[in-house]
């Protein structure tokens, strides 16, 4: 007679049947309809702050319902906004939203708060007012750390300039597409041409169309996917991101950050108990070779990257980076382009060094200096005929970000 085993460890070895670990969404979801969990419309209110803020006469709140919506890493929206007297908003980072394994520096959070006040800029504009930023009024961070010192304060300044919607109309339609394009469709153009403008004696930016580069191009998927494995096969990088899974509407409404997982398999997985986000799957197991092949796919679909790059990486630099990429973001958008941001290479935790410093060397079109930097790459295409974009990504609201 078999002895019945306690249910602990039955769940433990169906867990290593499938493979282990906490990222499941490339696996065939067959069977499993009655477990679909979609992001709930809730959970993305923000992303229609005309309904929210119309009828609020203050012009920081009004452009600051808007900023909120610039991407940042790990969608950890790590921002203190402090409204101070009647024209000021000061920025903090929330420290308690950093990320300490994947960007053990901030500068991926710094280049996420820069698209913020980006978007803030072009938003203050638009309800006739100018930006006018002091930056680190107590001090610049050092090199390695970030502490809760203001980053910037902004005045906003009344304007007789007429509104620009060019950008603005298209803060609302700007998404993140973590999936295949279309290859035979690169940027136009007019397009390029466009993000080509963005560049600066700070920031020099690149548009690498495969059909044109395509030696550079192979080089960027390689080192992409070696990456990708690298993040994912790293205990403390995967667990960090483990940790901040948000897994069916439940999830994803009650914290409204991190990364949305609405996979049918994964979310019937959490309901029966079997989801262990602190477990690390063995590297060779199904679940790791299944988010290599997907991602493998997603990169090897990508028409073009686009790069911006920095000779210098002052605190500075990275803020002005993600203003520049939120920009290059919303151009895409209005040219009906989408884009990804692959960072992984970019991180500077230590197991990826190598690919660090091969990137940099690929990328750097310039004379590189100790400091050069690569500080953005991302893939830029077209979502294929017969797919839908995706849902934006949870934010947590307005109020969740102002203190007094």
């Amino acid at each position: 007679m078999m002895t019945k085993q306690p249910t602990n460890l039955r769940r433990r070895r169906f867990i290593r049947t499938i493979g282990g670990g906490v990222i499941f969404a490339a696996l065939p979801i067959s069977g499993c309809s009655s477990f679909s969990s979609d992001i709930p419309e809730s959970a993305i209110a923000a992303w229609s702050p005309e309904e929210i803020v119309n009828d609020i006469s203050d012009p920081r709140i009004r452009a600051l319902a808007w900023a909120i919506l610039a991407p940042n890493p790990h969608n950890r929206q790590p921002w203190l906004i402090e409204l101070q007297g009647k024209y000021d908003v000061l920025i903090r980072i929330d420290t308690e939203r950093l990320l300490e394994h994947t960007d053990p520096y901030g500068r991926q959070i710094l280049i996420g708060t820069g698209a913020m006040l980006g978007l803030l800029d072009i938003a203050a504009k638009q309800f006739g007012y100018n930006t006018e930023t002091t930056w680190f009024e107590e001090g610049v961070f050092n090199s390695t750390s970030i502490n809760s010192k203001p980053i910037a304060r902004v005045r906003f300044i009344r304007s007789i300039e007429l509104a620009n919607h060019d950008l603005f109309n298209h803060i609302s339609k700007r998404r993140t597409a973590r999936s295949v394009y279309d290859n035979n469709t690169p940027p136009t153009k007019a397009l390029k041409s466009e993000l080509l403008s963005l560049g600066t004696p700070l920031l020099d930016n690149r548009v690498i169309v495969e059909k044109k580069h395509a030696y550079l191009s192979d080089h960027i998927k390689r080192i992409a996917k070696k990456a990708w494995k690298i993040e994912l096969t790293t205990p403390n990088t995967y667990l960090e991101s483990a940790q901040l899974l948000r897994v069916g509407s439940m999830e994803i409404e009650k914290h409204r950050d991190g990364i949305s997982i609405t996979s049918p398999l994964l979310v019937a997985f959490e309901r029966f108990g079997l989801f262990d986000r602190n477990e690390f799957p063995s590297p060779d197991s199904r679940i790791v070779k299944a988010q290599l092949d997907d991602f493998n796919q997603t990169v090897d679909a990508t028409p073009s990257f686009y790069v911006l790059t920095s000779q210098d990486n002052t605190r500075l630099t990275q803020i002005m980076a993600g203003k520049t990429y939120v920009k290059a973001h919303l151009i895409a958008t209005k040219h009906g382009f989408v884009m990804h941001p692959i960072s992984q290479a970019l991180q500077e935790f230590p197991e990826m060094s190598q690919l660090h410093s091969e990137l940099k060397e690929k990328l750097i079109s310039k004379t590189p200096t100790s400091d050069a930097t690569v500080q953005m790459l991302c893939r830029i295409g077209r979502i294929p005929n017969g797919k839908t974009l995706p849902k934006p990504s949870p934010r947590r609201g307005l109020h969740a970000y102002l203190v007094n």
